[in-house]
């Protein structure tokens, strides 16, 4: 049979299948790797790879080309083993190819957007309204501590105030501006 007798192959009937096993090959390592995540995700997101920014860099990635070169390659093979036409069967692999690549960067790219870091900016703090726990000196003579939600969980932050009177425990404070990298300036919510 022509799918699997090499020496009848023609050239490009070769062609697809050295493109279709290394690749279907690397496509199934890194499933494996995916599900016991260990894959890395180079191409995401760890600086390791730089793709570029909005989804075109996901164009470039290594699943993206793994995943055209697949499907280029399996394509071609089908559409040889219907004995088309060479041309027709290189557009055939080729538009193939091209839409699982676009699939696969489109999913990297939707996968990318959904990737929270869980770090919290505590910029995100500001205008918010909390709690005090720990009393806050007067005139920033010293610093308190406040509990508040911040990007959808309790936390609680060292503040300090302006005010000329201290603010007490059991205060409820807002955020209007964040002193230096870890302490948040309040005022009592009026």
């Amino acid at each position: 049979m022509l799918l699997f007798n090499w020496e009848n192959l023609s050239l490009i009937g070769k062609l697809y299948w050295i493109f279709a096993i290394p690749s279907t090959a690397i496509f199934a390592i890194l499933m494996i790797l995916s599900f016991f995540g260990a894959d890395g995700d180079a191409d995401i997101d760890d600086g390791s790879v730089d793709i570029g920014e909005g989804f075109g860099g996901f164009i470039l990635s290594f699943k993206s080309l793994i995943s055209f070169m697949m499907m280029f390659g399996w394509a071609g093979i089908i559409s040889h083993a219907f004995n088309l036409n060479t041309i027709l069967t290189i557009i055939i692999a080729f538009i193939t190819g091209l839409v699982s690549l676009l699939a696969v960067a489109g999913l990297l790219y939707f996968f990318s957007k959904m990737s929270y870091s869980g770090t919290m900016e505590l910029e995100n703090a500001i205008g918010k309204e909390g709690q005090v726990v720990l009393r806050i000196p007067a005139k920033k003579s010293g610093s308190g501590q406040v509990q508040l939600n911040v990007q959808g969980s309790f936390r609680t932050l060292d503040a300090v105030t302006e005010e000329p009177e201290e603010i007490k425990s059991g205060t409820n404070v807002q955020v209007i501006d964040i002193v230096n990298t870890d302490t948040l300036l309040v005022v009592p919510k009026r």
